[in-house]
């Protein structure tokens, strides 16, 4: 039986020698199958690496501390640093609106401003959801011109600025277009020029910039039904709620500066980046998919006597997990090129710490149960062709067994796609659904003449209109 386990103690300095480290790897330690590197940092001793399994497997490349993961959303505490630096040399105002620096967008952010973008509390609809109901399969086939003149058609939010907290990827996008204006250069550009750089980070990248070093750069992998693994690499075209590339070694520097705070983690910066988002009455913001208060990319989560801050990060091939103990300097990451690893449960392991107190139970009001949904059978109310004016793109309903196929064409596709929205149920009076997506409609001579669609909270109110049939 072959093993590829790689157990790396890893000294700043480059020194290298044998340790054991992760029992969650092992594993991925037999045969030849993608993996993990978990990461342990210290800030007062060198980093200490495990890696199990192949960064490419048609090459029989193993992963090492050099190999280059995509982080997905865990990019998210790199624009939020990106613009709190920004800030920190005049260059923009957290309090500044957002519309003051993307004019062209100000359906899309409403009243929001830069802070709220980084807090999750200015409501700006998820633009990577947009892009899937515009027909979009692959993120990487969409550029970020094309994307940012989507949200420039955008005519409202999804909620009031700051009304409440809700996760969305487009908070970040806007957030890095923003940094892009007030530093003069490319998104990207910037992030090498005043974080990448100044710490000595030779892997790490923001897409679509390339890497330095393409040899060192994993694919990532998803499991098959018949066994083994397929590659699963679509990685956006564009930089902001993702697109970071980055080593486990990068990741060692950028936490100690962070523990330390004499390069890029200036005591003003960490204290701005560790604040947490508060609502327009004062209280503080809670995201929901966090169960936490959201600083300024980071979730933020008391342990005992201690500040747990961390982000994880799914991609189609790609999960991570990045966290760290703020008064016990110290950080764990596990960075991963197969989705079906749990680098929360690694990372876990990895930096031990008192559990966070559990929430007391509060009696819900007594209410009377909710009936569930009937099958929604008005399938020839709805059919017909349907346009959104926000998304540019059309929507065909054909009845088909108990949903619809969903024809999809817009300008992001380069032909019709064709959905399938199977099983529908009735939410309500005029409310029908299949899995995140509700639809509400409105209805003239017994045919639907509107609809507005909610897909889950990422993405709400968003409108399409029936036009008749050419």
């Amino acid at each position: 039986m072959r093993r590829s386990i790689a157990i790396l103690v890893v000294l700043l300095g480059g020194a290298m020698s044998t340790g054991v480290l992760a029992e969650g790897l092992t594993d991925y330690a037999i045969g030849v199958q993608p993996g993990c590197i978990v990461g342990r940092f210290d800030a007062k001793a060198p980093p200490v690496f495990e890696a199990a399994g192949y960064a490419d497997l048609d090459r029989r490349r193993l992963i090492t501390p050099r190999t280059q993961f995509l982080l997905a959303s865990a990019s998210k505490q790199f624009t939020a640093l990106a613009a709190v630096l920004l800030a920190e040399k005049g260059k923009l105002r957290l309090d500044d609106p957002a519309r003051r620096w993307l004019p062209e967008m100000a359906g899309a952010v409403g009243d929001a401003t830069i802070e709220q973008l980084l807090h999750q509390t200015a409501g700006v609809r998820d633009h990577t959801t947009l892009l899937t109901l515009s027909g979009v399969e692959r993120l990487g086939a969409v550029d970020r011109r094309a994307t940012l003149a989507m949200m420039a058609r955008l005519q409202r939010t999804n909620f009031l600025p700051g009304s409440r907290a809700q996760y969305s990827n487009g908070n970040y996008l806007l957030l890095s277009e923003i940094v892009a204006r007030a530093s003069g250069m490319p998104f990207e550009r910037y992030l090498d020029q005043a974080i990448f750089q100044p710490l000595g980070m030779g892997d790490s990248f923001a897409l679509p910039a390339v890497s330095r070093r393409p040899a060192e750069i994993a694919h990532g992998y998803r499991p098959l039904r018949a066994g083994g693994f397929g590659l699963a690499d679509d990685r956006p075209a564009t930089s902001g709620s993702g697109g970071v590339v980055t080593s486990m070694r990068d990741l060692a520097r950028f936490d100690r500066d962070f523990h330390l705070g004499r390069t890029v983690w200036r005591p003003a910066v960490r204290a701005a980046m560790l604040r947490p988002g508060r609502l327009a009455g004062g209280e503080t913001a809670v995201l929901p998919e966090f169960g936490t208060p959201y600083g300024a990319g980071l979730g933020l989560e008391t342990r005992g006597d201690d500040l747990r801050v961390s982000h994880d990060g799914g991609a189609e091939g790609f999960v991570v997990e990045y966290a760290r103990l703020v008064k016990a300097r110290r950080g764990a990451a596990a960075l991963c090129n197969r989705v079906d690893a749990d680098p929360s449960a690694l990372v876990e392991a990895a930096l031990p710490a008192a559990q966070p107190a559990a929430a007391s139970a509060t009696a819900a009001p007594s209410t009377s149960p909710a009936l569930p949904p009937t099958p929604f059978t008005d399938l020839a109310v709805i059919a017909g062709r349907y346009r959104s004016a926000e998304l540019d793109a059309t929507y065909v309903f054909r009845p088909k067994g108990e949903g619809f196929e969903v024809e999809i064409t817009s300008p992001l596709t380069p032909s019709p796609i064709i959905d399938s929205w199977g099983a529908l149920k009735r939410h309500g009076p005029a409310e029908f659904g299949t899995g995140p997506i509700r639809v509400v409609y409105e209805t003239a001579n017994g045919r639907a003449t509107r609809l507005t669609l909610r897909f889950g909270r990422r993405v709400e109110g968003l409108v399409f209109d029936r036009v008749e049939d050419r």
